[in-house]
């Protein structure tokens, strides 16, 4: 390497690079056509899925009270996850933060230590698609997205699945869950803007009624008019929840 010309350094520095980047896509799959999707999901069958989701940030300029309580839940979520044991964690094509992120890296951290084999991850984001063949229609925002995902896999350190959902999908699913109107109710607004849907309304959902009783309070919690400016879920739960209901069919 003393030897070496600044040009063969050059060639050199740039065989790195792209081997670097050779390695990255090793470990990482992009489902980018709608066969693509069909051939993993019959894979899935007898493989144990966990869908995760969460905050995607952590509380700022927390006491040591609300440091102590993020571990605890840190924990209690790690404990969660071992015990499950899945094959796969499933997140939704959130980017990567300092929230319930940190729990799965934790998680991850806990399996490598003892010798386990850590899960794959797939990265389930709701994009537009084309008319032909289920592509992601935009390839500059399919790229966004891309190194978003590649972001989860630095992190980890393990194999990340890239699983686009069609918004048509996500829509379909919240008509489904929330009435007919409720997606074109929703989609002009901001992702945290309270109190365009509420469930517990005169026309609430059929499946309300067979919601456990604890599940059903923490609605009510929700919707209460005691909590003012927090009163009702945010438009992004309403679209996260319908994800969820797309990612397990």
């Amino acid at each position: 390497l003393k030897r070496t010309s600044c040009g063969s350094k050059a060639a050199l520095a740039h065989w790195w690079f792209c081997r670097s980047g050779s390695v990255e896509m090793e470990n990482m799959r992009i489902l980018d056509t709608a066969a693509d999707r069909k051939q993993f999901e019959t894979g899935l069958a007898g493989k144990r899925l966990l869908h995760v989701k969460g905050f995607g940030s952590g509380i700022r300029n927390a006491t040591d009270a609300q440091v102590e309580m993020e571990a605890e839940q840190q924990g209690e979520a790690v404990s969660v996850m071992t015990d499950f044991s899945p094959d796969y964690l499933v997140v939704d094509g959130d980017p990567w933060g300092v929230g319930f992120q940190q729990h799965i890296k934790a998680f991850v951290a806990l399996l490598k230590e003892s010798g386990g084999l850590p899960p794959q991850l797939i990265w389930a984001r709701h994009v537009a698609m084309s008319g032909s063949g289920g592509v992601p229609a935009d390839e500059r925002e399919r790229s966004k997205q891309v190194k978003q995902a590649q972001q989860w896999m630095r992190e980890l350190a393990i194999s990340v699945i890239i699983f686009w959902i069609d918004d048509a999908q996500i829509s379909a699913k919240i008509d489904m869950l929330y009435g007919k109107g409720t997606a074109a109710k929703l989609e002009p607004e901001r992702f945290s803007k309270r109190g365009i849907v509420r469930i517990l309304s005169d026309t609430r959902p059929a499946w309300v009624s067979g919601l456990a009783s604890s599940i059903l309070e923490c609605i009510r919690a929700m919707e209460d008019v005691q909590r003012q400016t927090q009163q009702f879920f945010e438009k992004c739960s309403f679209e996260n929840s319908a994800k969820g209901n797309a990612i397990y069919e």
